[in-house]
């Protein structure tokens, strides 16, 4: 609501703002940093590697932990 109406002047990037709030998305993975495992994907997709799924399988028991950890705290464990 501040950028909207306090910041924002023109027609234009109150419309871009809306877009980008209407379809913003974030990744659980990279808000609490489960394992780095976001960070280093993006990293090999960026490097164009082809064995993506062979490196998430040898990171799933540290994403699986680090996710059961996350709940755990939020469960109050």
């Amino acid at each position: 609501m501040t950028l909207d109406f306090k910041r924002i002047q023109d027609e234009q990037s109150q419309e871009m703002l809306d877009i980008i709030f209407a379809n913003g998305k974030a990744s659980l993975a990279n808000v609490y940093g489960w394992a780095n495992f976001a960070g280093d994907m993006s990293t090999r997709i960026g490097k164009g590697s082809t064995d993506i799924a062979s490196f998430a399988a040898s990171r799933e028991s540290k994403l699986v932990a680090a996710i059961q950890a996350t709940i755990d705290c939020f469960a109050g464990q």
